[in-house]
């Protein structure tokens, strides 16, 4: 089908300009990286925005959902306008175009998730090709990057939780992909919570099935509203999160080639939320909405990162550079995007991959507060991948008995179900399925 192609096609843009960046950071990149860069972000974006145009969505999902996702690309937009207004120099432009305008147009992916029945050709690619064939890039990692095979193998985060729905052999390969993930560089701490979170829940589904949605729910808002919590606490000083402990230890690391060591639970935070609000006080930001898609901050730690008088264009604390270029109406933004298809997923939906999705969408905002750099890449791609799926209802309606017979049409053979008490709906499976 034309529009499978089209979505597999602006998913291989996106792996390579994810593969070609770290090839950059170990080698250095080339006079035309730029160029190269640029035409895979237009190609994929383009991709994604053809898609979007031509795929009737805004129907199959609730009427908040729509509001949330239009109200976000309205601000990202402002966002865009105000850096354009302030764009000087070469460098401006570039972090506008190849940084702040990208890690939007990410955000097209959503409509892949609304309408899954045309990604099942990149579904297959990731578990049939991607994920068997990533073991040969292990040499590679370990002799000059550890962080490249876990950044290769991205995706797999939203296939442990569809696991329970593969055969056996497919369940070992994701497992032992996510695994061999973490292992690879323990330092790599970001991938190591985003890998940890859904091996916890489907962990939690297979063995407590007990779990309903008020408990779910409380999880929710303590997610929501711990981070912020940990935040104030640590701006007044009372208590710092990122504190180094007595129970630091060292790994080894690889990086360009080089070996060396790293502390696992080292304060690596800290000084970043200090020199960004430092930065913004200093210049009487606003922090309301932020200073626009080309912006920066000063700092003294990363001086040959300076470009030019904004200072460093980006964090590596998401939340951080959210706010940094669109305010706190830019991260209410963001925390409703995560939080409404989490609240549809666990309230508002039949099966239990679905609430396991919202689950990990909402775990994903206290993650932002420690990384989660938005940008172009497999990360964020799946990110809205999976926001679209959950505020899909077709997806939610669908029972995990019809999953599994979904699951099974696209030829991702399901396995036997765990043993969940789920609801007789035999009757109207078929023509749900048809649906999708």
């Amino acid at each position: 089908m034309a529009y499978s192609k089209l979505i597999f096609i602006s998913f291989l843009c996106v792996l390579a300009m994810d593969v070609f960046n770290q090839v950059s950071s170990l080698f250095g990149s080339p006079a035309w990286g730029f160029t190269f860069l640029l035409v895979l972000n237009l190609a994929s974006a383009s991709g994604l925005f053809i898609f979007s145009r031509k795929i009737q969505w805004k129907s199959n999902i609730p009427a908040r959902g729509l509001l949330v996702i239009q109200l976000f690309w309205l601000w990202s937009l402002f966002t865009f306008i105000r850096g354009i207004g302030s764009a000087h120099d070469y460098w401006d432009w570039k972090v506008l175009l190849l940084g702040y305008l990208p890690s939007v147009a990410i955000s097209l992916a959503v409509v892949l998730g609304v309408n899954l029945k045309f990604s099942a050709k990149l579904l297959r690619f990731l578990l049939f090709k991607l994920f068997p064939f990533s073991f040969l890039f292990i040499p590679f990692s370990f002799a000059y990057n550890d962080e490249f095979y876990s950044r290769l193998v991205m995706p797999v985060c939203l296939f442990v939780l569809i696991s329970p729905y593969l055969i056996k052999k497919w369940r070992i390969l994701v497992f032992a992909v996510a695994i061999t993930s973490i292992a690879m560089d323990v330092s790599y701490r970001a991938n190591a919570l985003r890998l940890m979170i859904p091996l916890l829940l489907v962990g939690l589904f297979y063995f407590r099935p007990i779990l309903q949605s008020k408990l779910m729910n409380a999880v929710l808002a303590g997610l929501l509203c711990i981070p912020l919590i940990l935040l104030s606490l640590g701006v007044s000083g009372t208590f710092n999160v990122f504190a180094e402990n007595k129970f630091d230890f060292e790994v080894g690391t690889v990086l360009q080639g080089e070996t060396g060591t790293s502390t696992v639970s080292a304060d690596t935070r800290t000084f970043l939320y200090r020199e960004v609000f430092f930065s913004m006080n200093k210049r009487d930001s606003s922090y309301l909405i932020g200073e626009g898609g080309a912006a920066g901050y000063e700092t003294g730690y990363f001086v040959d990162a300076v470009l030019n008088e904004k200072g460093r264009f980006r964090s590596e604390v998401g939340i951080l550079n959210t706010l940094l270029y669109s305010g706190a109406i830019g991260v209410l933004f963001y925390a409703l995007v995560l939080f409404l298809p989490a609240y549809y997923a666990i309230n508002k939906s039949n099966n239990r991959l679905c609430k396991m999705i919202g689950l990990f969408l909402a775990a994903r905002w206290p993650l932002s507060f420690v990384e989660e750099i938005a940008q172009f890449d497999m990360n964020f791609f799946f990110l809205w991948f999976m926001i679209g799926l959950c505020l899909s209802n077709k997806f939610r309606e669908m029972t995990d008995e019809q999953l599994a017979r979904y699951f099974g049409a696209s030829r991702l053979v399901p396995s036997k179900l765990p043993k969940w008490k789920m609801p007789n709906s035999r009757a109207r499976g078929k023509s749900q399925l048809s649906k999708l």
